[in-house]
């Protein structure tokens, strides 16, 4: 009864005579309740999988199916949502963090892309840097992601504020060289920059170098 009640929560059970599907066995203790369908976790499986949209009578959005996978494996939770409109089939995997469900995306089913192979390997990745050695969760997966774009983010925004060279040297001649510390004289000071900034060539020729009130020109 405590798996029925916790499959309620997580998702729609959708009722398939689809060969790509198993249900419960009939010795098995939940025999009593209304069987569950799952998907044999196969790239055949999924793209031959179309999901039954009328639950209760009503026209659902989306529903999610699970997978015939081992609850002692790290595609525990693992389920395949559809949505109606669209048709489109997606990985998800809803998993038990801080005593609630929690529910993350992990990729669309494309046959040849991205399929069962690429599904697995991407929950390994993520159960490997969120779970202890028990399998329990520890970290928001979620969290993890969001973390990682605001970095990038961030890191774009940094990137587009860099100035080029050229607008340095702009900025610098524009502020009048500004005076370095030691005794060099200002002069000389400024026409070593041009040399450094503009390079040994016929631009300097045409240069006149002075100081005025503190000011390079």
């Amino acid at each position: 009864m405590k798996d029925n009640k916790t499959d309620s929560k997580l998702g729609t059970e959708q009722e398939h005579g689809e060969i790509v599907e198993t249900r419960a066995l009939e010795n098995s203790a939940s025999q009593t309740a209304r069987p569950r369908f799952k998907i044999k976790f196969t790239d055949y499986a999924v793209d031959k999988f179309v999901a039954s949209f009328f639950v209760d009578g009503k026209l659902r959005a989306r529903t999610y199916t699970p997978f015939d996978v081992s609850r002692h494996t790290i595609l525990k939770g693992l389920k395949l949502v559809q949505f109606q409109k669209t048709k489109k089939k997606y990985f998800i995997l809803r998993y038990w963090l801080q005593q609630q469900y929690k529910m993350m995306t992990i990729g669309e089913f494309v046959l040849d892309k991205f399929g069962c192979r690429e599904c697995e390997n991407k929950v390994y990745g993520i159960a490997r840097e969120h779970q202890n050695e028990k399998g329990i969760w520890v970290k928001d997966p979620q969290l993890t992601i969001r973390d990682k774009e605001t970095k990038i983010v961030k890191a774009v925004i940094v990137e587009s504020q860099k100035l080029t060279i050229n607008q340095v040297i702009e900025r610098y001649v524009a502020a009048g060289f500004p005076r370095k510390k030691g005794k060099t004289k200002r002069g000389s000071s400024i026409k070593r920059d041009c040399l450094n900034l503009l390079g040994h060539n016929w631009r300097t020729k045409h240069l006149i170098f002075d100081d005025i009130n503190g000011k390079g020109s």
